[in-house]
């Protein structure tokens, strides 16, 4: 599969996990199980100060949700953006990717670890698929830089072939000059 693809997949399967953490964001206070009401009630209710700032548990965890839709968000564009430069500059792709890879390998720790399931694998599936792409791009690079080499190798020999035919004088065999300068054949 091309990198132009599997990188628009990848940013479709983050857009589905950042729709995820939007539900998850603005449905996480209507709490039906009294347990878990009781513990959201905890974290909104102790303020303490942070560095001047007087905050709660749940301020963290509200800031925390948006910051990571935000990002989220951004690696949507990001993929989407690498997926229309891919075939031609493929290079440029395959280096952009490791950043990616590594969040994103982390995201799945994390999520696999702290959080749930589903964000856990959906991580895991976009690192696979930033894998795919960045051993497709590197063969593209590769096969790039080669075409490169033929073209520099190929307008070489052309450079030499047009050198040589400039300083070869060109002679009409059908036409004899005598060494005076006229005609050998009429004579």
């Amino acid at each position: 599969m091309k990198p132009k693809i599997l990188l628009r997949i990848a940013a479709l399967l983050v857009l589905l996990i950042v729709i995820g953490q939007a539900i998850g964001h603005f449905n996480g206070k209507a709490i039906l199980n009294p347990v878990d009401k009781k513990l959201i009630g905890q974290m909104n209710q102790q303020q303490f100060n942070v560095h001047g700032s007087l905050r709660r548990w749940g301020d963290f965890y509200e800031g925390f949700s948006l910051d990571v839709s935000l990002v989220l968000i951004v690696f949507t564009v990001v993929f989407s953006m690498l997926s229309h430069i891919a075939k031609k500059h493929p290079k440029v792709c395959l280096h952009l990717l490791w950043p990616y890879l590594i969040c994103f390998a982390g995201f799945t720790l994390s999520s696999l670890c702290y959080l749930f399931i589903i964000p856990g694998i959906a991580n895991l599936i976009i690192c696979v698929l930033v894998i795919w792409s960045m051993v497709q791009l590197h063969k593209q690079a590769k096969l790039a830089s080669l075409m490169d080499l033929g073209n520099l190798h190929h307008r070489h020999h052309m450079h030499h072939d047009h050198i040589a035919a400039q300083s070869t004088p060109l002679h009409d065999e059908s036409k004899k000059v005598s060494p005076t300068g006229g005609d050998l054949e009429g004579a």
